[in-house]
């Protein structure tokens, strides 16, 4: 069980954060923090749904487009994070960050593998703002490697 933290309940439409996967770009609207502990993850959503349409969707939480970020500990000072893959979020270094991209249309979740690519993750005030250059992905649970591009920018309100 993770805990979260919520400053608002108004969605944070006055971002510029957004992220891309394949073609597809969603625009940040609402974000959270979770500390699990162990580790700390930062999700973004493209909106917030009403009560209405998460009844008319037998799983609700496929409705969600999903952006999450994955850190050993929450980031303190501006620093770059080289993105990986790690099968148990607790052994990432402290200079390492994973990412997954949820696409719940085509009901598909993307996560971010093993590469030379790096993160530039920046704190003003105690928040963070992730750029993540264009990169692969492979999808999750498919049988041979299926990939595609992603990048986004991540900022928490």
């Amino acid at each position: 069980m993770t805990a979260c933290t919520r400053e608002s309940d108004t969605p944070d439409t006055s971002t510029t954060a957004s992220w891309k996967l394949g073609t597809t770009t969603y625009t940040q609207a609402f974000a959270i923090k979770q500390n699990a502990g162990v580790f700390v993850q930062y999700l973004a959503l493209d909106r917030m749904y009403s009560s209405a349409e998460l009844s008319n969707n037998s799983n609700s939480t496929k409705t969600f487009n999903g952006f999450t970020l994955i850190f050993k500990t929450a980031p303190t000072a501006s620093a770059r994070y080289k993105i990986v893959f790690k099968a148990d979020p607790t052994l990432l270094a402290a200079d390492e960050m994973m990412f997954s991209m949820q696409d719940r249309t085509l009901n598909k979740s993307y996560y971010s593998t093993n590469s030379t690519t790096t993160a530039d993750v920046q704190v003003t005030s105690g928040k963070i703002k992730v750029i993540i250059p264009n990169t692969t992905v492979q999808q999750e649970g498919s049988a041979t490697p299926v990939t595609t591009d992603a990048s986004g920018t991540f900022i928490e309100p």
